[in-house]
């Protein structure tokens, strides 16, 4: 189901990111690409976590930062 242009992950997202960016008010918008990056490296990887995977999801997250600033 779509509301304003938003599906409800799109909108479910973004309440997430807000209730974060209000309880830790320095998080950046790189720090939660980078998070949700890293969720998905680690649900991927059979929940193991390595440093690596911290380092490819800020990678992720600057890849998203650069697309972002093309609009």
């Amino acid at each position: 189901m779509e509301m304003h242009g938003e599906t409800r992950g799109e909108q479910m997202t973004m309440m997430a990111i807000q209730s974060i960016n209000q309880k830790i008010p320095d998080v950046e918008l790189r720090d939660l690409f980078a998070m949700f990056a890293l969720k998905g490296i680690i649900e991927v990887s059979n929940g193991y976590y390595y440093g690596a995977h911290a380092e490819t999801a800020y990678k992720y997250a600057d890849a998203m930062l650069k697309e972002r600033s093309k609009k």
